[in-house]
C-alpha cells in the first residue's frame, strides 16, 4: 500500500509543476486557459475561477492544460481571437509548450537546493572511516581514523581524487602521505583489480586499495545551495542523456526500462530512506521527465515545439493531414513503448528484482 501513498503525491508533483508551466506562460503572454487538470477522464471536483476550470480528475497519471484556440482547425468565437493560442506569433506559441518541460527542471533546482540548504551536502573527509580486512591498504599498514594528506604528491582537497588516481594507475603502486596521531609518514600500496558496475549498471573493472573515507553532511548557505542545486540539475540531465545513448548502443540493456510500476517501488523505498532521500528522487525523475517532453516526437512538448519550428521556418503551418498523420504516429510508438516498459516493471516484480524487494 506505501508504493501507493507515495507514487501519487510523487507524480503529482511533477506533472502539476509541468502544467504549471504551460498554465503560466499562456496567461503571460495572453492565451485564455479553458481548463487546468490535475489528472485525465471525469472530473472528481473544482473550481471555476474566471474562464479557466481547475479541476482534479478521476486518472492521476498525467494532467492537461487546454487552451483557448489550441486546435487551430476548430471553430472559435469571433472574440476569443485575441486570446486564441492558434493566432499568437509561432514564438510565443513555443515558449508556451517549453515552459512545461523548462518547469521541471526549475522544480529539480528547487528540490536540490532544499536538499542542499536544510539536509546538506556530503563532504567527504580526508579520515578512514574503514580499512577492508585482507585489502592491499590493511596489508600495507592502513588503520582506521588515518588522515590522507597526499597521493602520489598531489595534496588531497576532494577524496574522490583518490579513486581518481588509483584509477588512472591502471595498477602502478600508489604513495599515501599519511598523518596519525600527529605524524605525518608515508605508505605506498599496491592496487588490486576489481569488478564492479558503473552508474549506468555496466560491468567495469577497477583498482582499488580498500578503504572508505568518512562522509559527513554539512547544510549550504543559500548561495552555496543554489550553486550545488544547478550544479546537480545539470549534472543528472548529462547523465540520463548518456543513459539514453546507452540504451540506444545497446550498452545498458532494454530491460531495464522502468515505468509506473517501478516508479511506484522506488518511491516507496525512498520514502522508507527518509524525506531527503524522496525529495531526491522526486528532483530526479523531474530531470526525466523535462528531457522525456523535449523529444521531438508527436503528441510530446518536444514534438510540438518541431512543428512549430518547421511553421517558422516555412512561414505556414504543416497540413491539417501532415500533422494528424504525425499524432497518430507519435501515439502508436508512446503506446508500444509504454507496453514494453509496463511488460519490464512487471517482470522484474514477478522476478523480485525490484527495489525493496528480495534478489
Amino acid at each position: 500500500m506505501l508504493y501507493y501513498l507515495t507514487v501519487i503525491p510523487l507524480l503529482g508533483a511533477l506533472i502539476f509543476f509541468h502544467e504549471l508551466g504551460h498554465f503560466l506562460a499562456a496567461r503571460l503572454l495572453g492565451v485564455g486557459v479553458e481548463t487546468f487538470s490535475l489528472g485525465f477522464g471525469p472530473r472528481l471536483f473544482g473550481k471555476k475561477s474566471g474562464m479557466t476550470d481547475y479541476r482534479l480528475s478521476a486518472v492521476p497519471l498525467g494532467g492537461y492544460v487546454k487552451m483557448v484556440g489550441e486546435d487551430p482547425d476548430s471553430d472559435e468565437e469571433p472574440e476569443d481571437t485575441s486570446i486564441s493560442f492558434s493566432h499568437k506569433p509561432v514564438w510565443k506559441r513555443m515558449v508556451i509548450v517549453a515552459a512545461g518541460p523548462t518547469f521541471n527542471f526549475v522544480l529539480a533546482v528547487l528540490l536540490f537546493f532544499l536538499i542542499g540548504f536544510f539536509s546538506g551536502v556530503d563532504h567527504r573527509t580526508n579520515h578512514l572511516e574503514m580499512v577492508m580486512e585482507g585489502s592491499p591498504a590493511e596489508q600495507a599498514g592502513f588503520l582506521k581514523g588515518d588522515e590522507i594528506l597526499a597521493i602520489n604528491g598531489q595534496t588531497i582537497e576532494d577524496f574522490r581524487v583518490v579513486s581518481r588516481t588509483i584509477n588512472e594507475g591502471k595498477g602502478a603502486p600508489v604513495e599515501f602521505l599519511v598523518k596519525r596521531n600527529g605524524v605525518e609518514f608515508s605508505i605506498t600500496v599496491q592496487p588490486e583489480e576489481t569488478e564492479g558496475k558503473n552508474s549506468f549498471g555496466e560491468d567495469v573493472k577497477a583498482y582499488k586499495v580498500g578503504i572508505a573515507n568518512k562522509v559527513e553532511f554539512i547544510p549550504h548557505r543559500p548561495i552555496a545551495s543554489a550553486i550545488y542545486a544547478m550544479d546537480q540539475t545539470w549534472y543528472f540531465t548529462k547523465f540520463t542523456f548518456q543513459a539514453l545513448f546507452k540504451f540506444v548502443d545497446r550498452s545498458i540493456p532494454i530491460d531495464n526500462l522502468g515505468g509506473v510500476i517501478l516508479i511506484s517501488q522506488v518511491s516507496a523505498v525512498a520514502a522508507k530512506a527518509g524525506a531527503t532521500t524522496f525529495i531526491f528522487i522526486m528532483a530526479l525523475l523531474s530531470v526525466n521527465l523535462g528531457i522525456i517532453n523535449l523529444f521531438p516526437i508527436p503528441i510530446l512538448d518536444g514534438g510540438h515545439l518541431l512543428f512549430f519550428l518547421i511553421e517558422g521556418i516555412l512561414r505556414k503551418p504543416l497540413s491539417l493531414r501532415v500533422r494528424e498523420i504525425s499524432m497518430q504516429v507519435g501515439m502508436a510508438a508512446l503506446i508500444f513503448l509504454m507496453i514494453i516498459v509496463f511488460y519490464f516493471d512487471i517482470a522484474r516484480t514477478v522476478a523480485g528484482k525490484a527495489p525493496g524487494l528480495t534478489g
